[in-house]
């Protein structure tokens, strides 16, 4: 029988390799991801007003706009959203996702907003989105959103 150090130590090595194998996606989950971020810019082009872009965000979900505002909940965002969402389309690129842990990923890219009214033209964003799966499937736990460049260099004008 092995020593009580050298058993404590085969417990914790069997614990860790059993949450690495926690963290391990399986294949298909990466496109899930893909899939429903796309239907979300969808959806957000074809929406006539922000609460149907509710249902995309967990229901404690946070958001940090482009300009650094900080939105807790998915009932405001809608309403942050508001300005938008009737007017503009989008478009997501993801240029990764990394699982955190079994059913949460973070996800980066670049999410470009088109205002329909022609006022800003597109503006080319990029984001961060912790994403997470749930028994209904994936949702938006968090988003993060980065002014663009040229918001940056003339005040957000």
């Amino acid at each position: 029988m092995p020593s009580p150090g050298l058993r404590d130590l085969f417990f914790f090595v069997a614990l860790g390799l059993a949450a690495l194998g926690a963290l391990s996606a399986s294949p298909g989950d990466e496109e899930e991801v893909r899939a429903y971020l796309r239907e979300f810019a969808d959806r957000w082009t074809h929406a006539a007003r922000a609460e149907e872009l509710e249902g995309y965000y967990a229901s404690d979900a946070t958001h940090i706009d482009a300009r650094g505002r900080w939105v807790p909940r998915r009932e405001a965002l809608s309403v942050a959203l508001a300005p938008l969402a009737a007017r503009a389309s989008a478009r997501i690129d993801v240029a990764r996702v990394s699982f955190l842990a079994d059913r949460v990923a973070l996800v980066d890219g670049t999410l470009a907003v088109t205002d329909a009214v022609g006022r800003r033209g597109e503006r080319l964003q990029r984001f961060s989105f912790v994403v997470k799966k749930t028994g209904g499937g994936w949702t938006i736990a968090a988003s993060r959103v980065m002014a663009p460049e040229d918001d940056r260099r003339d005040g957000g004008r």
